[in-house]
């Protein structure tokens, strides 16, 4: 063995190589069947919050269509409630109108813009009422189950509206109210919630409580390598499973006869949102006091900013003011609620 030459070595290399090839493979090939794997599952879970999400936000976007039809028709009644002040003071020829002999003619066009604002302030509560009569857990939850069956049959697939077409869905837990729902109070000191007298436990229609849901997506997937060798991975389930819920994201507090639009505004730059509305012709000289008796003006005094040990705000009030306290609502993740068995046909 010792007088063998060297090239006589050279073939053992070969089984090493082989053996070093197989096992690069394999490993390769868990890698990939693994990394497939969290793919289907990140994108299950994805495929999960975006329906949980979507479904939710039938209540949210009722909620703030409610909210902005509530502000239109609060508008409206502001501008009654003025122009039923402004008659009566044309009625009695006080507000300036006898200074011009024009009591008459100004009451006529007050109340010609009476009739128009009532008019628009009972079609804005009826389409109120229309809103909050498909607000219902019930219709949400026959929305809901709509949505999914098309999801589900493809018909919404390649839709700007769709979902991930790769999985089956399953609406796990159906429109149900909150919990623990408390009134918020909020100033510029802090933010009451659960204090006693303040924020505490709100007793609202359960059709107008915030409600969650929860989704399920599910789909069979194949390896992407079916087989190595001996080696022959099962199809597995990749779940998604969310639960989301309408919250309120934000809080408004406006004066909108304060506030102009930005000077970039490509329609309204520089003017107020809702600026003195005049509705008699001579206005300029129908003034008593050094104030206009027969416009409607959203005024509001200008609040000013407090800090130090008592922060808030202060105003001194000059004149009338229409403000506005809101929220905005949007759809919110909510832990899902125990275990579940997914049966058969759960999954696509």
């Amino acid at each position: 063995m010792l007088g063998q030459p060297a090239h006589a070595e050279r073939g053992q290399t070969l089984p090493m190589w082989v053996v070093g090839i197989l096992t690069t493979f394999t490993l390769l090939w868990f890698t990939l069947d693994y990394a497939n794997a969290i793919r289907w599952q990140v994108r299950a879970q994805n495929a999960a919050d975006a329906a949980a999400s979507s479904l939710i936000s039938l209540q949210t976007s009722r909620y703030d269509e409610m909210l902005m039809v509530l502000y239109s028709a609060d508008i409206d009644e502001w501008r009654l409630r003025n122009l039923i002040e402004a008659m009566d003071l044309a009625v009695l020829s006080e507000g300036g109108c006898a200074n011009s002999g024009t009591c008459s003619s100004d009451y006529s066009q007050l109340r010609t813009a009476y009739i128009k604002v009532l008019n628009r302030y009972t079609s804005e509560i009826e389409l109120l009422q229309g809103v909050l009569g498909s607000t219902t857990l019930s219709a949400e939850t026959a929305a809901a189950n709509a949505i999914v069956t098309a999801q589900n049959g493809g018909t919404l697939c390649g839709q700007h509206n769709g979902w991930d077409c790769g999985f089956q869905y399953t609406l796990q837990v159906a429109p149900t109210p909150r919990t623990q729902v408390f009134t918020v109070e909020q100033d510029g000191a802090s933010v009451d919630v659960g204090t006693p007298g303040v924020g505490t436990l709100a007793t609202i229609s359960q059709d107008l409580a915030p409600a969650h849901l929860e989704v399920v997506a599910c789909a069979n997937v194949h390896p992407l390598i079916p087989a190595f060798f001996k080696l022959a991975p099962a199809i597995f389930q990749a779940v998604g499973r969310a639960d989301s819920t309408s919250a309120a994201v934000t809080q408004e507090w406006l004066q909108p006869g304060q506030l102009s639009f930005p000077s970039n505004d490509p329609k309204y730059a520089g003017l107020t949102m809702q600026p003195t509305e005049q509705y008699v012709t001579t206005q300029s000289i129908k003034y008593s006091n050094s104030y206009d008796w027969y416009g409607v003006t959203y005024g509001g005094s200008g609040w000013t900013a407090q800090t130090g040990t008592d922060p808030g705000y202060t105003q001194s009030v000059t004149q009338p003011e229409f403000a506005v306290t809101t929220s905005w609502f949007a759809p919110m993740p909510y832990p899902p609620s125990g275990d579940i068995t997914l049966t058969a046909g759960q999954c696509k």
